[in-house]
């Protein structure tokens, strides 16, 4: 990882501010669109869920990749140890160990593709998907991220 970057300013809103120059102002509230679906599998087994979640950051696609993809900035915002990998194939962990898995595509900027196992999952070898696409979109980063097989 690369823990020698420097911390981006993010700040989550729902349209880009008017510049005012109060240094005090508050950023407006995320906009959040949270789409959970139920899915089957092809197989017999337990019905499956995805979570479709889009946010938007007043920052650049590589800050909001390198805030997701930097093991001191993840541990400082999460305030929990994360150890992640910048490369493909390679580990991490967050929160812990809560979360682990393992990296699966990695596209700087723009695409993150992982491997999750949460702590709780039963049974031992239970992962879910995980892509994070990042693009700006007037003015903004928008991030969508979808996490399937819960």
């Amino acid at each position: 990882s690369s823990s020698s970057l420097p911390m981006p300013k993010l700040q989550a809103s729902a349209a880009p501010a008017p510049d005012t120059g109060a240094s005090d102002a508050q950023p407006p509230a995320v906009k959040r669109k949270s789409h959970p679906t139920s899915s089957s599998e092809s197989v017999s087994g337990p019905s499956k869920t995805t979570l479709c979640i889009t946010e938007f950051f007043r920052t650049t696609p590589m800050d909001l990749y390198l805030a997701l993809m930097d093991s001191r900035r993840v541990s400082g915002y999460t305030m929990k140890k994360a150890d992640i990998s910048d490369q493909v194939g390679g580990a991490f962990s967050i929160k812990n160990g809560y979360i682990t898995g393992t990296n699966v595509e990695l596209v700087p900027g723009k695409r993150i593709v992982q491997k999750w196992r949460m702590a709780k999952y039963e049974p031992d070898d239970l992962y879910t998907d995980v892509v994070i696409s990042i693009a700006e979109n007037e003015g903004q980063t928008e991030m969508n991220l979808i996490q399937s097989g819960i």
